[in-house]
C-alpha cells in the first residue's frame, strides 16, 4: 500500500502507525514503512484548503498536487502583473473510465469565478481552459473533486498557467498572420492574411 504523493513546506513531521477496525487481527505482527522525499518547488504546500493558506504559484511553471482526502480542496494563488491573457492547462494519470474526477475554477481577489471546467475523462489526460483575459491583479484556482467524494482522490495531478502574447502581437502559422485580440473576457486569434501576400 503506498500514500499519495504530498507537497509538504520544510518542518518536522510524524507518522503514526494504528489498528484499524480489527485490533486482534494485527497484534505481535510484523510490519515496514519507508519515508521517500526529494525537494522540490514545484509542488503545492499542504495545507492548502482555504483562500488564506493558497499555495502561491508562477505563471508558465508546472506544479503538481493531489486531493487526499474527500474534503480536500486545492487552493493556488498567483499575480498577474500586467494585462494578459491567460489559460489553465490540467493532466492527470490515464485511468479507464468516462468520468471526471477533478474541477478546476479561476476566481478573482474578490472571490469572484471568472472559469470553470472539469478536468478530461480518465481515457483523455489532459484539458485546457478557454484563453480569458486578466488585468493585472491577484487570481486564485482551485482544484476539487467532482461527481464521487472519493474518486481518484489519491492520483498526482499536474495544473500550470500559460500566459499568452500581448493583445495585438501578431504571430505566424501554417503561412497565415493571426493577430491576438480580445472580445469582453475572450482572447482569440484573427486570422489578417496570409504570410505571402501573393497568396490570395
Amino acid at each position: 500500500s503506498y500514500s499519495p504523493q504530498i507537497g509538504l513546506p520544510a518542518g518536522a513531521y510524524y507518522v503514526c502507525i494504528e489498528d484499524f477496525y480489527a485490533p486482534d487481527d494485527v497484534m505481535m505482527m510484523t510490519y515496514t514503512f519507508k519515508i521517500e522525499f526529494q525537494g522540490a518547488t514545484t509542488w503545492e504546500k499542504e495545507f492548502n484548503d482555504g483562500w488564506l493558506s493558497s499555495t502561491s504559484i508562477a505563471a508558465n511553471t508546472t506544479i503538481y498536487g493531489s486531493l487526499m482526502q474527500s474534503y480536500d480542496d486545492d487552493f493556488y494563488i498567483f499575480y498577474n502583473n500586467a494585462p494578459k491573457c491567460i489559460n489553465i492547462s490540467f493532466s492527470h494519470p490515464k485511468f479507464e473510465s468516462s468520468t471526471t474526477g477533478w474541477e478546476i475554477a479561476l476566481y478573482n481577489s474578490n472571490h469572484e469565478i471568472i472559469q470553470w471546467f472539469e478536468a478530461s475523462d480518465g481515457y483523455t489526460v489532459s484539458k485546457t481552459g478557454a484563453t480569458v483575459f486578466l488585468p493585472a491583479g491577484t487570481y486564485y484556482i482551485l482544484v476539487d473533486l467532482y461527481l464521487s467524494n472519493n474518486y481518484h482522490r489519491d492520483s498526482t495531478y499536474s495544473l500550470r498557467v500559460n500566459t499568452q502574447p500581448d493583445i495585438g502581437t501578431v504571430v505566424s502559422y501554417d503561412g497565415l498572420n493571426y493577430k491576438i485580440v480580445k472580445n469582453g473576457t475572450q482572447c482569440y486569434m484573427q486570422c489578417i492574411g496570409p504570410i505571402n501576400k501573393k497568396i490570395k
